[in-house]
């Protein structure tokens, strides 16, 4: 069975969210022990300034994503905003916060 659209965009939504809970989970508590090693500290800190980069990543995906859900609900989804012709269904599916058709989309 096929997904509607806004259902689709909400089950994004929500497996981003899921993303984002379990990324953030990874992140180092406040108050945790210091570590004595420099070399350890400063790997624990890379990976730490990755992660932060992850969840970063994933809360602008969340608010396209939040976005393409007001644009539907304002009956606007789907369109290119720059030619007003209709986002192609392929490119949605696979971008479904698309704001652009593949032909804007090439053009910048």
């Amino acid at each position: 069975m096929t997904m509607s659209p806004r259902a689709r965009l909400e089950s994004v939504a929500e497996e981003l969210k899921a993303r984002q809970a379990r990324v953030e989970g990874h992140l180092r508590q406040v108050g945790e022990p210091a570590l004595r090693d420099a070399d350890d500290r400063f790997l624990l800190q890379q990976s730490d300034e990755v992660i932060q980069a992850i969840a970063l990543r994933l809360g602008a995906e969340i608010e396209e994503i939040n976005q393409a859900l007001r644009r539907f609900d304002e009956g606007r989804y789907g369109v290119c905003e720059f030619c007003a012709r209709p986002i192609g269904a392929a490119r949605l599916s696979t971008l479904p916060a698309a704001t652009r058709c593949a032909r804007c989309a090439r053009l910048i």
